[in-house]
């Protein structure tokens, strides 16, 4: 439904199964958003052994890096510069491991190029052309006729 009205990417919470996942993908070409580590108000998911497996069930899919057992850094400002720069840090090393993980499980071709954003060809509702309604003469407003 998220992608016949326009939806480019669907985010989708990290507590659902591989099957979840599965039966999302039978339905919906549009790629999705999956925090692979969902930070703690999200539920603190971890799911880093899952990567290969999500990825072949969920392709098109952007794995995500929240941290869990994090503080929350929002809304930033410069008294967090050094929690926000560290959890940065943290996020890289992460997405690190898991591309070290899928290299030795064997599972990290096929990666999108750095940048590319576009998902493909995605399912949409068919545009119907609207009724002109720029009509405003008196019949069409209902205001009586202006006396000149």
């Amino acid at each position: 439904m998220y992608e016949r009205l326009g939806a480019d990417s669907i985010n989708i919470p990290s507590d659902l199964t591989l099957e979840h996942l599965t039966e999302i993908r039978r339905v919906s070409r549009a790629p999705m958003d999956f925090y692979i580590e969902a930070p703690d108000d999200l539920g603190g998911y971890v799911r880093l052994y899952d990567a290969a497996e999500l990825i072949r069930r969920g392709a098109p899919i952007y794995l995500k890096f929240g941290l869990s057992k994090s503080p929350g850094i929002y809304p930033y400002g410069a008294q967090l510069r050094d929690v926000a720069l560290n959890s940065a840090r943290e996020r890289v090393r992460r997405g690190r491991l898991v591309l070290d993980l899928l290299a030795r499980l064997g599972a990290d071709g096929g990666l999108s190029p750095l940048g590319s954003r576009l998902p493909g060809p995605l399912r949409r509702f068919p545009v119907t052309e609207a009724s002109d309604t720029s009509d405003t003469s008196d019949a069409a407003t209902g205001a009586a006729p202006k006396k000149s």
